[in-house]
Order: structure tokens, then sequence, then C-alpha cells
């Protein structure tokens, strides 16, 4: 099945947002099945542009333009190359979720427990938003 997905930070000033198409399989059933797949998708991609890795970058016109829309211009390149550990990756978005540091939100229904029963359709809209902490010193 084919969804659309959003990331979005609520504290970003950036107003560049677009949609990506993603393939997910037809039996996720819970939010929890669905955030798993979407780190398992993630992992694989991410290993598998470290294996690539080309010996030389270069971006192209079109490339910094893409990118200057965005905001920031770079050459995609990954610092930390060290192996993803499934399980922990797993965890942690549980522990995030629960501790309130993203939301979800899907067709703009939040979905509010992270093992809640979720239905998925084709184009779907499937909007993750990042929270962020303001921290601070009072005067």
């Amino acid at each position: 099945m084919k969804i659309f997905i959003t990331v979005k930070s609520a504290s970003s000033s950036k107003k560049y947002l677009n949609q990506r198409p993603l393939a997910l399989p037809e039996t996720i059933a819970t939010l929890q099945e669905l955030v798993e797949e979407l780190i398992i998708q993630n992992v694989k991609a991410a290993l598998a542009s470290h294996e690539q890795g080309n010996i030389i970058s270069f971006l192209t016109a079109k490339d910094t333009e893409n990118q200057l829309a965005t905001g920031k211009v770079g050459f995609q390149y990954t610092y930390g190359k060290e192996e993803t550990d499934m399980e922990k990756a797993l965890q942690e978005a549980e522990s995030a979720f629960r501790d309130g540091l993203y939301r979800v939100f899907i067709n703009d229904i939040e979905v509010m427990e992270y093992k809640e029963t979720i239905k998925l359709a084709e184009n779907d809209n499937l909007v993750f938003m990042r929270l962020t902490m303001l921290a601070g010193r009072l005067w």
C-alpha cells in the first residue's frame, strides 16, 4: 500500500515541507507496528547508503537548487558509521512516543496510544510531528 508521509517540527521556522510517498505492507494494524516498520525501512536504507559510499562526492546545479529550497546545502555525508542496534532503536522510538517527544497523525487525526489499532488505506496522509522541549533560565 502507498501512503504519504510528512515530517514536521513544531519549532521549525522553515515552511518548506513536502510529502514523500512510502510503500507499507497491508498487515500493519497498530501504531507500534507502523513505527517499527518505518524504523526498519530507515535503518536498512542507512546501511545501504553506507555500503554504496561514493569515492568522490559532487553537487550538480540542480542538486544545489533543490537543497537551497530546504535551507541547507551539503553532500549528505554521514559521519557516524557505527552500526545501528535495531532493538535499541525500536525501544527508543516507543520511549520517545510515551514521553511526548513526537506525535503521529493519520489524515489529521492524532493517534494517542502506542498500541492503538489504526486503519491505513491507500493514499492516506501520515504526519510525524517532532516536539521540541524548551529550556532556559529564569531571570
